[in-house]
């Protein structure tokens, strides 16, 4: 009989706390956006909106993503990635909060670049920490 295998979660042990942070950081961030994913196309439907609104969203959401992304790299570098993943946190609650309260079509607009952008000062952080 060999090695009993630890699991997925006992490959985590030996990681020091930042890293433990890192990890149970991303995995709330990205439940929260595959959540958004099919419950925002419920959502905007129970509203009265098509399927088009829904795309364009995401569109807006990932061009403020693909925009942030530059600029969040070169702010990690002046202000350090603890604080530029703390800034994305804030940015993606206020996002998240515009969608739980408001249900107008600017409220979403905002509520979408404030994810795309939030998205955008995440990745290069969680970029870094892989390195």
């Amino acid at each position: 009989m060999g090695k009993r295998n630890a699991g997925t979660l006992g490959n985590y042990r030996g990681f020091n706390r930042d890293a433990k942070l890192m990890v149970g950081a991303g995995l709330i961030n990205f439940l929260g956006f595959g959540l958004l994913g099919f419950s925002l196309v419920l959502y905007l439907k129970v509203l009265g909106y098509s399927s088009v609104v829904y795309g364009s969203l995401l569109l807006i959401m990932e061009v403020s993503n693909v925009i942030t992304l530059l600029a969040g790299g070169v702010m990690a570098d002046r202000l350090g990635r603890k604080r530029m993943l703390i800034i994305s946190a804030i940015l993606g609650t206020f996002g998240y909060g515009l969608f739980a309260f408001f249900d107008s079509m600017l409220a979403f607009v905002l509520a979408i670049v404030l994810l795309g952008v939030s998205s955008g000062f995440w990745g290069p952080e969680i970029g870094r920490a892989h390195v």
